[in-house]
């Protein structure tokens, strides 16, 4: 886990260095790095309050809607650059985002296929709106990137690793910070993985594998699990969720049917 350099509270700093960060926030904040929590509220369509938003290399606006969850790096770059690309392929042909996380730092980079060749392309990033969700999770400042067909993250974004071979591998467990000030300490809570509802999309008989969509409650929610996780399934109920209707372009409400897990 890595902080950005600067003054944190309680502390004697300098004048015209701006206020101070709150050193639990910031710990808190570095221990979850990419966890979206659930929003209070959510724009209408739509099935979370977490946003990336940029344009294209023609000018055109997207706001790349995040869903709530834990993600690890790659989770993350591999959701951002297939709906990066889904979106703007609406407007611009040939385009297509690339999304890859090296050495501890974000990179976001785009091309558009020209004359059958893939040539770099500008376009923005616009960290500064205020639907963008905070850029400092993959190291960003808040400020707008225009002209480039390629950013690279300011500052370097590293992953708390909980195993003992010392692999990468990413946290399960939520953290919270909490401050026992008159002690001068800090005391760290740690909450695991909620029970989430699987929406089976696809069963692959030649290679045995299940394809769901996991929610938490209603929501469609990134269960950041990895290669070699183990989970368990467990027999659930008639539920409501929210769906995605591709023939009007919106989330809407949907029931789904229990699924028995003993053959028939």
């Amino acid at each position: 886990m890595e902080l950005e350099p600067g003054w944190y509270s309680p502390s004697h700093r300098s004048y015209c260095t701006g206020q101070p960060l709150r050193l639990s926030q910031e710990v808190e904040s570095a221990f979850n790095r990419l966890y979206f929590p659930l929003p209070e509220r959510i724009p209408s369509g739509h099935i979370t309050s977490h946003f990336l938003v940029f344009t294209d290399p023609c000018g055109h606006s997207h706001t790349c809607p995040v869903p709530c969850g834990r993600y690890t790096p790659e989770l993350l770059c591999e959701y951002l650059e297939t709906e990066m690309t889904k979106l703007a392929l609406k407007t611009t042909e040939g385009v297509e985002f690339n999304v890859e996380h090296i050495d501890d730092r974000f990179k976001i980079s785009c091309e558009i296929k020209e004359d059958g060749k893939m040539s770099p392309a500008p376009f923005s990033l616009m960290f500064n709106h205020n639907m963008q969700f905070d850029p400092s999770k993959l190291g960003f400042s808040p400020q707008p990137l225009i002209g480039h067909d390629s950013y690279t993250a300011d500052m370097r974004t590293h992953f708390p690793n909980t195993r003992p071979d010392r692999q990468r591998k990413a946290s399960l467990n939520i953290y919270r910070i909490s401050e026992i000030s008159h002690q001068k300490k800090m005391r760290i809570h740690a909450s695991t993985p909620p029970v989430l509802t699987g929406l089976i999309m696809g069963y692959n008989n030649k290679n045995c594998t299940l394809s769901l969509r996991t929610y938490l409650g209603q929501l469609p929610y990134s269960h950041g699990y990895t290669k070699d996780d183990v989970v368990k399934l467990a027999s659930s109920k008639e539920v409501e969720i929210y769906d995605y209707d591709s023939e009007e372009n919106t989330w809407k409400e949907a029931k789904a049917e229990p699924c028995s897990l003993a053959p028939k």
